[in-house]
């Protein structure tokens, strides 16, 4: 219990939920992505290619599906899970080339996904600031990589700041703490990237 962060009241409601999700999954192993995205909140907001990294990072036996220990791992890193916790997730997620590093391109790969926007010239060049913004904050302007070590250096000196804000993330129900997330924009329909856009980043 002490590894999730739940108590054992708590997690017995985590685990009833588990078995309702189960019950409207296809996949009959576990939780599949769709029903994971709609049955947590602060992924039924999410975009699509968020989601997708998301699932994968927290799928780890590749089986499509997310079993009681992984459900409840997820739950733990999403809901209820500290700043150490949220930033390791976070940073297995956005980590696309598994280096141990998030570069500049990946961030802004996830925060332009997270905009729910077309991706137009000034689309990027929002990204763009406020991927700066990030490293500026971080320490690392002059660096094209970010690792978790400044990421932790930087919530113990600012407790108040939400992890997944750090980032550009609204993963949060109150307000996000720090400026950088609300460059953010809404939108009803989610947009996923396509392979020019994602090149187009990478070498932007």
């Amino acid at each position: 219990m002490a590894a999730t962060g739940y108590s054992r009241a708590e997690l017995f409601a985590r685990w009833a939920r588990f078995k309702a999700l189960c019950s409207m999954s296809k996949n009959p192993h576990g939780v599949d992505k769709e029903t994971l995205r709609h049955g947590i909140p602060q992924l039924s907001v999410e975009d699509q290619f968020f989601v997708d990294r998301a699932f994968d990072v927290l799928d780890k036996d590749g089986s499509g599906a997310l079993d009681w220990p992984e459900f409840i791992a997820a739950l733990s890193a999403l809901e209820k899970g500290d700043a150490s916790r949220r930033v390791d997730f976070l940073f297995h997620a956005y980590d696309l080339n598994g280096d141990g590093f998030i570069q500049r391109h990946e961030v802004r790969l996830f925060f332009l996904a997270s905009l729910l926007v077309p991706q137009t010239p000034e689309a990027l060049e929002v990204a763009r600031h406020v991927v700066d913004k990030i490293f500026s904050a971080l320490g690392r302007e002059q660096h094209d990589s970010i690792r978790v070590e400044d990421a932790m250096a930087y919530l113990h000196e600012h407790p108040a700041t939400d992890a997944y804000s750090l980032l550009g993330r609204t993963m949060v129900s109150s307000p996000p703490s720090t400026p950088l997330a609300n460059a953010r924009r809404s939108s009803t329909q989610p947009k996923t990237l396509t392979d020019n856009e994602i090149n187009e980043i990478h070498v932007g």
